[in-house]
C-alpha cells in the first residue's frame, strides 16, 4: 500500500462507505440499537461520528466580504514594468501566475440577497514562484474612513441593529458626520500603468474548501511590493490575519487553496489542525546541524521617518473637492438617482434637523446646487 497516495483527495474515494478512519461501514441508514425498538447504544462510534461532524460543518462567517464566489485563471503580464517593480511575476511581458479570485458583498450576511445595495469585494491570491500575493479592494474609489481605529465602528454602523437585526438608515448616516472621511481619488488625477491581463477560465472544484476557506491579506506581499504608510491600510495589514486565524485556525495557510505553490522553509509549526509531515529534528535557528540560510535581501522603500509619537489628526482636510468634482461628471440621470438615494436616506424618522443639516451642509460643499437639491427635497435651509 502507498500512504501517500491515499491523502485525503476524494480521488481516492472507496467504492463503499467508511468511518473517517477508514473503517468499512456496513450499514449508513440506521443506528445500533437493543432490539428493533430499543434505545440507541453510545457505542455506535459510526452514528456519533456521523452527527459529530454534521454538528460543526459551520464555521464563523466573515465579519464582512461574507458572501462570495471565487473563480481561477492566470494573470498575464503584457507590459514592462521592471523599470517599477523588481517583483518576479512581473519580470517580463508573456510571464503567467495563476491565480484565484474572489468577488464579495461587503456588509451584509453569507445568505444575503445578492440584489441588496452594498458595496463589492475583489481578491486577488497570485500564486508566484517567491510566494503569494494577496491583492484586495472594494469598487468604489472612496472608503469610509482614514483611519483603522474607526474601521469597527464603520462595519457596526453599516450592520444590522443589534436589537432588531435590520438595516436602517439613520445609524448609518449618525455615524458618518462623526468621522474622518476619505478623499475620491480621481482617475485623472492618476498615473495609470498598463500591466497585463488577467484570465478567469476555470470554475473552482469545492465552494467550502475554495471560497469559504479561501484566506486573503494585504499583509501576504512579496519582493517588490510594500506597504504605504496608510493607516487603514496599516491596521487591515494585522486585522485581516487575525480574522483567518478565528476563522481558520492558525495553520490556515496550509489549506490546500491558501499555501503557496513554491518551495518554503521555516519553524512556524504544531498548533490546531497542522498536517504538514515533518521529519527534521532540528526546529531552531542557527543550528550547525542545519544548512538552511537566510533568503536574499530584496529593496524596499528606503524611507527615513522622523516624528513624535501621538495621536495625530490631519490639520488641513479637503473633503469636498475631489466629491464635487465626481458628482459633476456624471450624467444627468446618475445625478438624479444619487439625490434620490440621499433624499431617502435622510428622511428616516429617525434622521434627526441636526444630522440632516450637517449633511446637506457636506453635500453642498461639495456642489452648491447637489446641496440645494438635497435640501429642496427635505425642505430644509442648506447652511455651509
Amino acid at each position: 500500500m502507498d500512504p501517500d497516495k491515499y491523502r485525503p483527495s476524494s480521488a481516492y474515494n472507496s467504492p463503499f462507505w467508511t468511518t473517517n478512519s477508514g473503517a468499512p461501514v456496513w450499514n449508513n441508514n440506521s443506528s445500533l440499537t437493543i432490539g428493533t425498538r430499543g434505545p440507541i447504544l453510545l457505542e455506535d462510534y459510526h452514528l456519533v461520528e456521523k452527527l459529530a461532524n454534521f454538528d460543526r460543518e459551520r464555521i464563523p462567517e466573515r465579519v464582512v466580504h461574507a458572501r462570495g464566489a471565487s473563480a481561477k485563471g492566470f494573470f498575464e503580464v503584457t507590459h514592462d514594468i521592471s523599470h517599477l517593480t523588481c517583483a518576479d511575476f512581473m519580470r517580463a511581458p508573456g510571464v503567467q501566475t495563476p491565480v484565484i479570485v474572489r468577488f464579495s458583498t461587503v456588509i451584509h450576511e453569507r445568505g444575503s440577497p445578492e440584489t441588496l445595495r452594498d458595496p463589492r469585494g475583489f481578491a486577488v491570491k497570485f500564486y508566484t514562484r517567491e510566494g503569494n500575493f494577496d491583492l484586495v479592494g472594494n469598487n468604489f474609489p472612496v472608503f469610509f474612513v482614514r483611519d483603522g481605529m474607526k474601521f469597527p465602528d464603520m462595519v457596526h454602523a453599516l450592520k444590522p441593529n443589534p436589537k432588531s437585526h435590520i438595516q436602517e438608515n439613520w445609524r448609518i448616516v449618525d455615524f458618518s458626520p462623526t468621522i474622518q472621511r476619505v478623499c475620491i481619488c480621481s482617475p485623472s488625477s492618476l498615473t495609470i500603468w498598463p500591466v497585463g491581463r488577467l484570465v478567469l477560465n476555470k470554475n473552482i472544484d469545492n465552494f467550502f474548501a475554495e471560497n469559504e476557506q479561501l484566506a486573503f491579506c494585504p499583509a501576504i506581499v512579496v519582493p517588490g511590493i510594500y506597504y504605504s504608510d496608510d493607516k487603514l491600510l496599516q491596521t487591515r495589514i494585522f486585522s485581516y490575519a487575525d480574522t483567518q486565524r478565528h476563522r481558520l485556525g492558525p495553520n490556515y495557510l496550509q489549506l490546500p487553496a491558501n499555501a503557496p505553490k513554491c518551495a518554503n522553509h521555516n519553524n512556524h509549526h504544531e498548533g490546531f489542525m497542522n498536517f504538514m509531515h515533518r521529519d527534521e529534528e532540528v526546529n531552531y535557528f542557527p543550528s550547525r546541524f542545519d544548512p538552511v540560510r537566510h533568503a536574499e535581501r530584496h529593496p524596499i522603500p528606503p524611507s527615513v521617518l522622523m516624528g513624535r509619537r501621538d495621536k495625530c489628526i490631519i490639520e488641513k482636510e479637503n473633503n469636498f473637492k475631489q466629491p464635487g468634482e465626481r458628482y459633476r461628471s456624471w450624467a444627468p440621470d446618475r445625478q438624479e438617482r444619487f439625490i434620490c438615494r440621499w433624499v431617502d436616506a435622510l428622511s428616516d424618522p429617525r434622521v434627526t434637523h441636526e444630522i440632516r443639516s450637517i449633511w446637506i451642509s457636506y453635500w453642498s460643499q461639495a456642489d452648491k446646487s447637489l446641496g440645494q437639491k438635497i435640501a429642496n427635497h427635505l425642505n430644509v435651509r442648506p447652511s455651509i
